[in-house]
């Protein structure tokens, strides 16, 4: 069961078309009709893998031509000792989670792991029904596994599972920015930046998707607790 909290208009969609703004947000709103989509026609949302066409996405209109943020989202999950518990989770101070993988490799990691940026609900219509439809987001950034480590780590090797930042590309089928259903999060993970591997400023330019306090940098990678 996902909560969500502290609704507010956030803006109009048009502000996000100026120039002026980062090129990962000219993205926002094509990618945003993908995902709605998605969630309309009842498809997986892995829209890499899914090409809506420009009559497609003319199909979804925003009602107000708004979207509302959040700035809490809170998740309930069962512990490993069959507990109830509940996370509350926000874009400045618990943003990390963890949701199931989608890979078919049964030897694959059994988890996905992102930060989210922030927390969403938008009203759409579409041709598919007459009332309009809720859509629930979250827009978030991907870590990605490091390959290097991917069989080496866990009870037997006495090794964390180790992270990155997904690298960026101003290319609109740039994988390190996506949205998520909030309803897939299982929970918040606690990820430990590899002090030893330091920062780097290669996997994504000055971005609003970093916190204020960690400038335009970012931790190489990080160890996923356990």
């Amino acid at each position: 069961m996902v909560i969500l909290h502290a609704t507010y208009v956030l803006s109009h969609f048009s502000q996000l078309s100026k120039g002026c703004l980062p090129y990962f947000f000219k993205n926002f709103i094509p990618n945003l009709k993908d995902y709605a989509l998605c969630k309309i026609l009842g498809l997986e949302h892995d829209t890499d893998e899914i090409a809506f066409t420009e009559a497609d996405r003319a199909s979804v209109t925003f009602i107000k031509n708004k979207i509302y943020q959040h700035k809490v989202l809170r998740v309930n999950y069962t512990t490993y000792d069959m507990r109830r518990e509940q996370d509350s989770l926000n874009p400045r101070t618990h943003a990390n989670i963890m949701v199931l993988s989608q890979e078919d490799d049964p030897s694959a990691h059994p988890y996905w792991y992102a930060r989210i940026i922030g927390i969403y609900h938008t009203w759409v219509r579409h041709q598919s029904s007459p009332d309009p439809i809720l859509i629930e987001f979250l827009w978030i950034r991907w870590y990605g596994l490091d390959l290097d480590r991917s069989s080496r780590f866990g009870w037997k090797f006495r090794r964390l599972p180790k992270v990155g930042f997904v690298p960026d590309s101003p290319d609109a089928g740039s994988p390190a920015f996506g949205f998520l259903d909030p309803a897939r999060v299982i929970r918040g993970v606690h990820l430990i930046p590899c002090f030893s591997e330091g920062h780097t400023g290669d996997l994504l330019e000055p971005s609003l998707a970093r916190l204020p306090d960690e400038g335009d940098l970012d931790w190489r990678c990080y160890y996923v607790n356990m």
